[in-house]
């Protein structure tokens, strides 16, 4: 495995390089790059990571930054796994400090940065806000379930007759469209019809509530089944389903963006 570290001040990246090589023999350090690089200079980072052709990219440039760069440059390395660091090249330099033991164990070592940094009190006050929105949200969320009208299936042996059904949509879906791979779609059944018949807090008469749960499929391939359950649900017409990659159907292959 081979890593590439980018992010920190100039000669951090390298000196947490040097560290991690010293405490894991055989660990193969495929580059290092500061993280105050130009945007003349970016397109030679960019570059260094593409040859390197690293297994894992480190990036530490504080959250938000490193999220947005990683988006950015992941095309340069796509079958690597790139992880945002934050600060820990600096920790792993030996530059800053890491919190004692015991704040380690209790969960504040952040408590332990804003005394040793008081610079990091001003960015820190976002985070009981961003707690208390999240909190906020769930509440709503929770005061609206007793209004959700929709099917609840609670018997295993109905939950199993919904998934027949969703099936039974799936094959004769890709039967009409001549193309398809209906395996996944098969395979995946169960977890669809319990997430949307017994789980997930939903109004397919108001797709668009705020309170609702949010399933995000990420194989296109199984799109058939995931319209068969929309369909059931009642977000459209069940008839609709054997549009399925038709020219003019707003049911594709894969799930529209």
């Amino acid at each position: 495995m081979s890593f590439f570290l980018v992010g920190a001040a100039p000669g951090i990246a390298e000196a947490a390089a040097e560290n991690m090589s010293k405490e894991f023999p055989g660990l193969k350090i495929a580059g290092t790059w500061h993280g105050y690089f130009s945007d003349a200079e970016e397109e030679e980072v960019l570059r260094c990571i593409r040859d390197a052709a690293p297994n894992f990219v480190f990036v530490g440039m504080g959250a938000g930054k490193q999220e947005k760069w990683i988006t950015k440059a992941r095309q340069m390395a796509p079958c690597a796994v790139w992880i945002g660091v934050g600060g820990s090249f600096d920790v792993m330099s030996g530059s800053v400090k890491r919190a004692p033991a015991a704040f380690q164990k209790l969960g504040l070592e952040w408590l332990y940065r804003l005394v040793s940094e008081p610079r990091r009190a001003k960015r820190m006050t976002a985070l009981p806000a961003f707690v208390f929105a999240v909190m906020g949200e769930a509440f709503a969320r929770a005061e609206g379930v007793d209004d959700v009208e929709r099917v609840v299936l609670s018997d295993p042996e109905e939950l199993a007759a919904k998934a027949c059904e969703i099936r039974k949509h799936v094959i004769r879906m890709v039967g009409a469209a001549s193309s398809g791979h209906p395996g996944g779609s098969l395979s995946a059944a169960d977890i669809v019809t319990v997430l949307y018949f017994n789980k997930m807090r939903i109004r397919p008469d108001d797709p668009t509530w705020s309170g609702r749960d949010r399933f995000v499929l990420s194989k296109g391939h199984a799109a058939p089944v995931l319209y068969a359950a929309l369909a059931e649900a009642g977000y459209f017409p069940v008839d609709d389903l054997i549009t399925l990659r038709g020219i003019d159907s707003y049911l594709q292959g894969g799930i529209p963006t």
